[in-house]
């Protein structure tokens, strides 16, 4: 699908009556033009909007002009309307009532003058340009547009620098959309946008997608959890009926997701790669939820640095070894380990810019595990620095002061090494 908003190279969209002449190339030269044919009303409507262009220009005669052909014009002129995209007439004569019943944005006479016809789709789709600049709703699904849905991706990766918590984005498209005619689409997409915002929190973000779709952005969402909702949500959907020019029938939505740990893309990657691929995703779909990563030929990971600091060397080595994949595919993880606080605070290593998950013995020399949590969160970002405390005192009052001192968990030896696994999936984001 052509991307709707600020192309390098304006489209134009070009219809013309049958009885009509056509624009020649070189008077659309600076635009890339696309020739949409005619056909019924709804025929033409849909092609426009497949194609969604910048400016529409109709080449039209107004001798003999039919009344069907008149009001495939017409809904072509709302159609256009209700999008903000220029409507322009070129014919050979004026024709007052006729440029009156269509409300063109400009009017040219044959034969067409090159500077006059570029200053005019200039000067409109620069005026589209700026309508879109302002408005935040997509105009046929009441959800929020391509631009809104870019500038709260960009918030997401920005807060993920300090942060370190992961996203997630999910495409959402009709099954055999494509088979649909414009208003059953229409329909199905509206019904669509409203199950899914009647579904999910209200930090969750619905928009348009540059294509046919709807994309759902997920903050503090790992793709396992994206990945259960929208398993559930298709279901659901599936079960409610929608009134088509068919009649009554289910209609079912398919969902792409993906999670985002790397704050170094950009809004526009990260929006990109969310539409079905005819290369790698089925191309027939009923209900179906995709993994977006699975046929990722090189999926980015991140470092996950790990800082066991314990007294005793068996539990230093035992942990070394048995945390050595905790980061599964999503963390390349980095392990190293400290025989008490002062070891690690005198490394330089434990100040790089990335996600830290210290392991703390409670009873240490020199400087026990409070003092190693008094020090972190007293000094540090506590967003990088995830303290798992652990400990033979397993008393209610030594739980709570290590929780109030800055432990993300504690966990009483001796323990299993499941479990533990387990929690530190869980405080780093649903590694696997």
């Amino acid at each position: 699908m052509i991307e709707q908003h600020k192309r390098t190279q304006p489209l134009i969209g070009v219809a013309n009556d049958p009885r009509g002449r056509t624009v020649g190339d070189r008077h659309l030269e600076p635009y890339r033009a696309v020739r949409i044919d005619g056909g019924s009303a709804s025929e033409l409507v849909a092609r426009f909007d497949q194609t969604r262009p910048d400016c529409a220009v109709i080449v039209l005669e107004s001798e003999d002009l039919a009344s069907g052909d008149l009001a495939a014009w017409k809904e072509l002129r709302q159609y256009c309307d209700s999008m903000h995209i220029p409507f322009v007439i070129i014919t050979g004569a004026y024709d007052r009532e006729l440029t009156g019943m269509l409300l063109a944005d400009a009017v040219l006479r044959q034969p067409l003058d090159s500077s006059e016809l570029r200053m005019n789709l200039d000067h409109l789709i620069e005026r589209r340009f700026r309508i879109l600049d302002q408005i935040l709703i997509d105009p046929a699904t009441g959800t929020y547009n391509y631009r809104y849905m870019r500038r709260e991706v960009q918030k997401q990766l920005q807060d993920m620098k300090r942060s370190y918590i992961s996203f997630s984005l999910v495409y959402m498209e009709i099954d055999s959309a494509r088979r649909l005619d414009l208003n059953d689409r229409r329909s199905a997409e509206r019904a669509l946008a409203d199950f899914i915002q009647a579904s999910v929190r209200p930090m969750d973000c619905l928009g348009q997608d540059n294509g046919r779709g709807f994309v759902l952005l997920l903050p503090k969402t790992v793709k396992a959890d994206a990945i259960k909702l929208m398993t559930r949500l298709t279901s659901l959907f599936s079960k409610q009926m929608a009134e088509t020019s068919g009649g009554t029938r289910s209609v079912t939505f398919s969902a792409k997701v993906r999670d985002f740990n790397d704050p170094d893309l950009t809004a526009e990657e990260c929006l990109a790669a969310m539409p079905f691929s005819e290369e790698t995703d089925p191309p027939e779909r009923a209900g179906l939820v995709l993994d977006g990563t699975m046929h990722d030929s090189n999926p980015h990971t991140r470092k996950l640095m790990i800082a066991v600091i314990d007294d005793d060397r068996l539990i230093r080595e035992m942990l070394k070894h048995q945390l050595a994949d905790v980061g599964g595919g999503r963390f390349d993880v980095e392990i190293r380990d400290f025989a008490d606080g002062e070891d690690f605070f005198n490394d330089p290593w434990h100040r790089q810019n990335e996600r830290y998950v210290l392991i703390i013995d409670r009873i240490m020399p020199k400087m026990d595990g409070l003092e190693v949590l008094h020090r972190i969160r007293n000094g540090y970002d506590r967003n990088r620095y995830i303290c798992v405390m652990l400990s033979s005192k397993g008393a209610e009052t030594d739980i709570t002061l290590a929780i109030q001192r800055g432990a993300n968990d504690y966990l009483v030896k001796p323990f299993r090494m499941k479990e533990l696994r387990a929690r530190l999936h869980r405080l780093v984001g649903g590694a696997t």
